[in-house]
């Protein structure tokens, strides 16, 4: 949905005595919306955080720009970032979106890390699809290789929708630390958007079966690797 944008950050330790909020609005001087972010609790073998997901809504599409930052004034804010709304896809069929498509990029030796930060920054990709294969790898170094590339991508991150499908280097204890970091949420279509209330964004998140459509181009993205990784069960390769 274009005229939505959801934002994740992690807290490795401590507490945070209020309420984690991403703030958002027109300009770096009038960030007057406010999100409340659902909190996660992630914990394998060593490795321990919380992340936090807020749903900023109510943007208009089509080029704005929205200015955002994260956190709770009890604790600590981020720094504030920014970023430009997609146009409509059901309006917008001869606008040709820019995407980086890219698969197994770790935290040593990243090299094109700096060309999709220049990249970024100059305002000449609309969206990036990371195919698999992060850090190599999340769970390493007991998280703090996953806490060490997802600081390494904030700059692209936090700036362009920053698309996501595990790879086989996700696999370990079934795919979670790579669920515990990135929130890709199911198309507008998906039923669970359509409940009474307001559904909880966790209800939404379809980090292994999602789609998109981008401009005149639809996106389809499928977790093949549970194939390769029956251990876990069959249910997964069934849905």
């Amino acid at each position: 949905d274009e005229t939505e944008m959801l934002v994740t950050w992690v807290v490795k330790s401590g507490s945070v005595h209020d309420t984690p909020t991403v703030e958002y609005g027109p300009s770096e001087g009038s960030l007057h919306l406010k999100a409340t972010a659902e909190a996660t609790h992630f914990k394998e073998d060593k490795t321990e955080f919380r992340t936090f997901r807020a749903l900023m809504t109510g943007l208009t599409a089509g080029g704005s720009t929205v200015y955002y930052r994260v956190g709770s004034s009890g604790t600590a804010w981020s720094k504030t970032f920014h970023f430009r709304t997609l146009s409509r896809s059901s309006s917008s069929s001869s606008w040709l979106p820019r995407l980086a498509i890219y698969g197994d990029l770790g935290y040593t030796n990243a090299q094109s890390t700096p060309y999709l930060v220049k990249e970024v920054a100059a305002g000449h990709l609309d969206a990036l699809f990371h195919i698999g294969d992060f850090a190599y790898d999340l769970h390493s170094k007991d998280g703090e290789r996953g806490h060490d590339f997802m600081e390494m991508i904030e700059p692209i991150a936090a700036q362009v929708p920053y698309m996501t499908i595990p790879g086989n280097h996700e696999e370990h204890a079934n795919f979670s630390h790579y669920d515990a970091r990135f929130s890709m949420l199911g198309d507008r279509h998906q039923p669970a958007q359509h409940k009474e209330g307001k559904p909880p964004l966790n209800h939404r998140l379809n980090n292994h079966y999602h789609s998109m459509t981008v401009g005149p181009v639809k996106v389809i993205m499928i977790n093949t690797e549970y194939y390769y990784y029956t251990g876990y069960g069959w249910g997964q390769i069934s849905r």
